[in-house]
């Protein structure tokens, strides 16, 4: 062995007791913070005093992250959601969202909302014609609505109160009876709010509530649908209203002068007495009828 001063060699043996590497603290960033508000929609228009949910989400930096809220109002909150916010002014508000992650890093995003005054109650009204008005069977009449308030556009459903019904701002009503009818109407605003509103009216003859014709009764526009083997149905119109009745045979009646009610000669009838609802438009089933047979009617209406 040779020694050499200060050092003992035993050969030359390398040996890698490890490395190290001192990275840039640039290279550790993760991707910048992105915030989202993902309800209501940029844009939107809300009214005075109604309730908002508004939401938010983040993407990029490290989670978790924090949410601070400032919605244009001098009013503010904390957290991705808040629900029941409302606004007191209209105007455009900005809402600002600012999203912090892990590390401190932070951006913000915003929207804007328009604040409109607050939506008066819906209410409805029938315009036409008037409270207690007299109407004439037989004669059209125009009945009218209009709406306030809710949100426009409005649907309009009318109910005659005899069993008929319409729809529309305005509808034109042939009554066939006589008697009061309780009219009303349903408004149904944009948002399904609903409003109502009645009248009553007068049905009558010539329009007089009521009151009697001078004017004979007459029949016309007689005609027969809907023919089975068994029955079929007799039509016919009257000048004003009038019962309904029809009398048939298979012989025929053509003069029934001297006959006796009810059946005038006639071997049936679809009615023993002039008892049913008077009407302008009548519409009476035979029935009972045999196949390949003719029969001979007479209609029979009277006030």
């Amino acid at each position: 062995m040779k020694q050499f001063k200060g050092i003992l060699a035993i050969g030359v043996t390398a040996v890698l007791l490890g490395s190290s590497l001192l990275v840039p603290a640039t290279a550790l960033a993760t991707a910048t913070v992105v915030p989202s508000i993902t309800a209501p929609a940029d844009g939107s228009t809300v009214t005075v005093g109604q309730a908002l949910t508004f939401s938010g989400s983040a993407t990029g930096g490290e989670a978790p992250y924090s949410y601070v809220w400032d919605f244009g109002d001098t009013t503010g909150a904390a957290g991705p959601n808040y629900s029941g916010k409302s606004y007191s002014t209209v105007g455009t508000k900005t809402v600002t969202l600012t999203v912090t992650d892990f590390n401190g890093a932070y951006a913000a995003t915003s929207i804007n909302l328009t604040v409109n005054p607050a939506a008066t109650a819906l209410s409805a009204a029938i315009t036409a014609p008037a409270n207690n008005a007299d109407i004439a069977t037989g004669t059209p009449t125009t009945f009218t609505a209009s709406a306030t308030g809710g949100t426009a556009p409005y649907t309009y459903a009318w109910d005659f109160g005899d069993g008929s019904n319409a729809a529309g701002v305005s509808y034109s009503k042939t009554y066939t009876a006589t008697g009061t009818k309780t009219v009303s109407v349903t408004v149904t605003d944009f948002n399904g709010a609903t409003a109502n509103a009645s009248i009553t009216v007068k049905v009558g003859l010539n329009g007089n509530g009521g009151g009697n014709n001078t004017d004979p009764l007459t029949i016309s526009n007689i005609h027969i649908t809907d023919i089975t083997q068994t029955s079929a149905i007799i039509h016919w119109t009257t000048n004003r209203v009038a019962d309904s009745r029809v009398i048939f045979d298979t012989t025929s009646h053509a003069n029934i002068s001297g006959q006796t009610a009810p059946n005038y000669g006639y071997a049936s009838s679809t009615a023993t007495s002039d008892t049913e609802t008077k009407v302008i438009d009548h519409a009476v089933t035979v029935s009972s009828l045999t196949a390949n047979t003719t029969y001979f009617f007479r209609v029979i209406s009277q006030e």
